[in-house]
């Protein structure tokens, strides 16, 4: 239980606001990305110090680089957090990432003049400036930082007598000037894409906004006429049951007074749903959840529905394990299973069987409802949970349907954190199966 718990909230949805400006969009990108990633990269220069002392001992210019480096990592690290920089943290990761590049340019430099190969500055250079057209930061200080890159390129190369006479140093120009080209394209296409999904972004939220206003202003205008029209179409049902039993004899006006009788009477109940569906969505339904025998509940549905089994000549087989504990509101629950009986009692042709079963199973409780109908097709199956739908089924005894049973029953077992799923095939029957958590029995 604990783990479904867990995965529940990881699957829930947040409703993220994206920032006002594009501008704020890309400060949160680079908060987000770049900066750890950054900071984590000047850290890591401290380990190359000792090193370079010995490797180096003539060049003290490459331990200060460190120092230095290390130190504005600290200085990162702090102001990060400061709601300052939390706000302007682009500008703070454009600084740390020109200095980055300024002190990598000046190492690769210098590191050549001693024993590595010219193709390592060459190659450090390419990482660079591949690495300065994914930074997201503003296009413009994107082409400044590749431009500042270059510059320190050729100042340390022409400082360092770097030249290209060579085919292999030649090589490594080639590369150079690709990896220039690369990021430039990166740059602006990136930067395009930013801009898009920003703005995409933003229309969604916005569009979110309005229907979570609309949304709610339409339950709010449901309850109102459904609270509205239920008093007199319950007033409309008790005059006519008083009717019925004052015109007796007279055998068009019983017929016309059952008629309705019945239709109103399915009226308040779709009234009744739509109630029920709004106050879920609403989160204004509140739960009386005690310990019950789901066997019992299960038990006593059977027991109220044979009467509209027998009159189709239906027979309906009951089963349930003992000890069927669960948590639950015993009404909603109740609920729950006469929408489930009653549908196979409506859509099952006269003299078909129909199965309810209670059982255990691990840790959850399995209510099974099968019956002998027509069964739902694969485009049903589709829409099955869906509000006001209709189905390829019909009722076989001229009873009605609202449509809302199966959206509700949806609704109410998700409420006791339990799944119902279908089995069928047309015209092979189904089989709907609830699954309840079950309540864990103390020791004795």
């Amino acid at each position: 239980m604990a783990i479904r718990r867990f995965f529940k909230d990881v699957n829930a949805e947040i409703d993220f606001k994206p920032p006002a400006t594009f501008k704020a969009e890309l400060n949160r990108l680079s908060n987000a990305v770049v900066m750890p990633c950054v900071i984590m990269a000047i850290f890591s220069w401290i380990l190359y110090i000792p090193l370079d002392k010995v490797l180096y001992p003539e060049f003290r210019l490459i331990v200060y680089l460190r120092l230095g480096l290390c130190l504005t990592g600290l200085v990162s690290f702090a102001l990060h957090f400061t709601p300052y920089f939390k706000k302007n943290g682009h500008i703070l990761v454009y600084i740390i990432m020109y200095y980055v590049e300024y002190a990598t340019a000046v190492i690769l430099g210098i590191v050549p003049t001693s024993a590595v190969n010219k193709s390592v500055y060459m190659g450090g250079f390419c990482i660079i400036i591949l690495i300065v057209g994914l930074v997201p930061i503003q296009k413009f200080h994107a082409f400044f930082l590749l431009f500042s890159t270059l510059v320190i390129f050729l100042i340390v190369g022409y400082h360092y007598n770097i030249t290209f006479k060579t085919s292999k140093e030649l090589y490594g120009l080639y590369n150079v000037l690709i990896s220039i080209a690369a990021s430039i394209a990166a740059i602006s296409f990136l930067d395009r894409i930013r801009k898009d999904s920003y703005e995409k972004s933003l229309v969604i939220y916005q569009t979110n906004e309005e229907l979570k206003k609309a949304n709610k202003l339409r339950r709010e205008l449901l309850e109102i006429a459904a609270h509205d029209l239920k008093d007199p179409l319950q007033v409309i049902i008790g005059y006519t049951d008083l009717l019925l039993t004052k015109f007796q004899e007279d055998r068009f006006a019983v017929e016309k007074l059952r008629k309705m009788y019945r239709s109103t009477n399915q009226m308040v109940k779709l009234i009744t749903g739509l109630l029920e569906i709004a106050s879920i969505e609403s989160g204004k339904l509140e739960l009386n959840k005690v310990e019950v025998d789901v066997g019992e509940i299960a038990g006593g549905v059977v027991k109220n529905n044979r009467l509209a089994s027998e009159k189709k000549n239906q027979e309906i087989i009951y089963n349930a394990e003992e000890n069927c504990i669960i948590n639950a509101d015993r009404m909603l629950l109740q609920q729950v299973l006469e929408n489930l009986v009653s549908n196979a009692i409506k859509f099952s042709p006269h003299g078909k069987s129909i199965w309810v079963s209670v059982k255990r199973k691990d840790s959850r409780v399995l209510i099974k409802v099968r019956d002998e109908g027509p069964g739902f097709t694969e485009e049903d199956k589709k829409k099955l949970f869906g509000r006001f739908q209709r189905l390829s089924a019909k009722p076989t005894g001229d009873e009605s349907s609202s449509g809302l049973g199966l959206a509700l029953t949806r609704e109410l077992v998700k409420l006791h954190d339990g799944e119902i799923r279908l089995e069928s095939q047309w015209e092979k029957g189904c089989e709907f199966i609830v699954e309840l958590p079950l309540q864990e029995l103390e020791p004795e």
